[in-house]
């Protein structure tokens, strides 16, 4: 796993809801690295993006596979369905703490499955 943040860049949540946004995406990615071929990793970064605070988690996971990607915001969605514990709120969870805060989230399944956070310019998260 690696951690790159620029000096300064903060995420304009609270703690709790940084623990849920930032705990789901790393979750997710963490278990789709599982599930890929040798040299699996994980990837979290935090920058400033022209005024804005952009967050990124990318995974060596096999994807999604999904064409629609407002999909994969939906309650219960999962890539896991039939197995034990599969749930499918995670990112339902990300969505809605996201949209409150006027955040953005991109999705890249194209390489390395990749979400990208991206909060407005004035949140609150570059010191």
């Amino acid at each position: 796993m690696s951690v790159a943040a620029e000096p300064g860049v903060a995420l304009p949540l609270t703690a709790q809801a940084v623990v849920s946004v930032v705990g789901n995406l790393l979750d997710n990615a963490i278990e789709a690295a599982l599930r890929g071929e040798a040299d699996r990793s994980v990837h979290f970064g935090l920058r400033d993006d022209g005024g804005r605070v952009a967050l990124t988690v990318s995974d060596s996971g096999p994807g999604r596979g999904v064409s629609d990607q407002a999909d994969w915001f939906e309650r219960g969605a999962t890539t896991k369905a039939g197995e034990p514990g599969a749930h499918g709120i995670g990112l339902a969870v990300v969505a809605t703490l996201l949209s409150d805060r006027g955040a953005t989230v991109a999705l890249d399944d194209t390489g390395p499955t990749t979400v990208t956070v991206t909060f407005p310019a004035g949140a609150g998260g570059i010191r």
